[in-house]
């Protein structure tokens, strides 16, 4: 398992311990969205490997569950609202895709430069 898979599943472990629904549920409800199709190759992980995982940790550390709702596809929030889903509460995981929330997030913000022909000999 990569080292940002344990960090990830752990941050949501501690957000879930801070949680104020946490403190004396067994069971914590999870929203998770996201606005592109869930045939999309990080959607696809997250759905195979990433929840499937959490759940595997959290089963062998004890009687804790999340109970998952996948809003992807835009049902919950379309790409300009994933943001503000998860800001305001609505939600409490989401995938956004920084062209998208350029604004909200700018350390996030990339540069390209197109790039020159290569030359063939």
């Amino acid at each position: 398992m990569s080292k940002k898979l344990q960090l990830a599943a752990v941050a949501l472990m501690g957000a879930a311990a801070l949680s104020p629904q946490s403190a004396s549920a067994k069971e914590m409800k999870i929203a998770f969205v996201a606005a592109p199709p869930p045939a999309m190759l990080l959607l696809r992980i997250a759905n195979k490997y990433y929840i499937p995982t959490v759940n595997k940790r959290l089963a062998e550390g004890g009687d804790f569950k999340i109970k998952w709702t996948k809003a992807w596809g835009s049902s919950l929030a379309s790409f300009k609202d994933t943001f503000e889903a998860v800001e305001e509460g609505i939600a409490q995981m989401g995938m956004t895709l920084n062209v998208f929330e350029q604004s909200n997030l700018p350390l996030e913000c990339l540069t390209s430069a197109p790039m020159a022909p290569i030359n063939r000999i």
